[in-house]
């Protein structure tokens, strides 16, 4: 063999173990490129995931207890069903909410935690329906929380008629609870009706006159 010939193989034989190594590198840096990006999923999957409140968790497991060990307790159900509204399982709460009420159909309170369970569940039309309801369950004088929260919901459908004439309700009902007047006032603003709008603030404002928010708002209505 030429001192050539021998001097191209030993090139050869370089240039063979540079590629090898080179490729031997990528592969590592590929997988530790791949452990990285798996590291920042994870870490950003249980950074985003809320932890579970161990208060609520132990109620749901005594309200379960409760239900399995008499299934016809309707108190036991609808706490069940509220704890797991409060927990954001919202299909689980309807189940436990609407065999309450089967139980007992006449219960206002029931009949307005289901209709919170609806409204997250993102059924408007049923959750004022519901909140309708238990209003008519309702005594006089305590219904104004169901007809406040008919009033939400009706707003958030997109009928602020119905919402008008739910908040009215409500403060016909309790002319104290100004989370009514607000929520009238700025339906009248939304509609252009200022003067209207500037009353129930003012009205609001009798009952929480600290609040800066709502003299932002009485101002806010006064100079246009």
């Amino acid at each position: 063999m030429s001192e050539e010939s021998g001097a191209m193989m030993m090139q050869g034989n370089t240039t063979n173990t540079n590629t090898s190594r080179l490729f031997n590198y990528l592969i590592i840096i590929l997988l530790v490129a791949l452990v990285a990006l798996g590291a920042v999923l994870a870490y950003t999957y249980f950074l985003k995931k809320e932890p579970v409140d161990p208060m609520l968790e132990r109620a749901l497991e005594g309200w379960k207890q409760a239900v399995a060990d008499d299934p016809s307790n309707s108190l036991a159900r609808a706490n069940l069903g509220a704890t797991y509204l409060d927990m954001g399982e919202v299909d689980k709460a309807i189940v436990e909410l609407e065999t309450a009420l089967e139980m007992v159909p006449d219960s206002f309170s029931y009949t307005l935690e289901l209709g919170y369970a609806y409204r997250e569940k993102g059924d408007l039309d049923r959750a004022v329906e519901l909140f309708l309801e238990s209003a008519d369950l309702t005594p006089a004088g305590e219904k104004y929380i169901a007809y406040y929260e008919a009033a939400v919901s009706a707003r958030d459908n997109g009928d602020m008629e119905a919402a008008k004439e739910y908040a009215s309700q409500s403060i016909e009902d309790n002319d104290m609870i100004w989370n009514s007047h607000v929520l009238l006032g700025e339906l009248y603003e939304s509609e252009g009706d200022l003067e209207k709008a500037k009353a129930e603030y003012e009205a609001a404002l009798k009952f929480n006159p600290n609040d800066e928010e709502l003299q932002g708002s009485v101002e806010r209505v006064s100079a246009e």
